[in-house]
């Protein structure tokens, strides 16, 4: 690809342009998981699809992990909120709902909502 060896992120396959979605270090022309972050290119069951990428258990979401441990688990990550209208939703134990919200001193406050339908 006339890319040289010391420069080339994926040195056995062609990929002039040396594209690299997810800033691993790996080209996407030779990633096993072109989409999310997986550096080590660890497949620990060999199909050719990276650990990162593998489908997690049915109803969890794993963000740098392949063995979620709840609906959504987020190992060695941040979850970012940017709208000050929105934070994280929760029940009490009557059923209603809260959104817990930053206010200005950065304090956690929590707000009564009614419930997502």
């Amino acid at each position: 690809d006339g890319i040289s060896l010391e420069f080339d992120n994926c040195p056995d396959n062609y990929n002039p342009n040396q594209e690299d979605y997810d800033n691993d270090g790996i080209g996407n022309a030779c990633d096993n998981c072109a989409l999310i972050a997986n550096p080590d290119q660890t497949d620990s069951n060999n199909n050719f699809i990276g650990d990162a990428c593998e489908t997690p258990e049915n109803g969890k979401v794993g963000i740098n992990t392949t063995n979620p441990k709840s609906g959504l688990d987020l190992t060695n990550a941040d979850l970012f909120l940017n709208d000050t209208n929105r934070g994280l939703i929760m029940t009490n134990a009557l059923g209603d709902c809260f959104r817990l919200i930053v206010d200005l001193e950065g304090q956690i406050k929590t707000i009564p909502i009614d419930c997502p339908q």
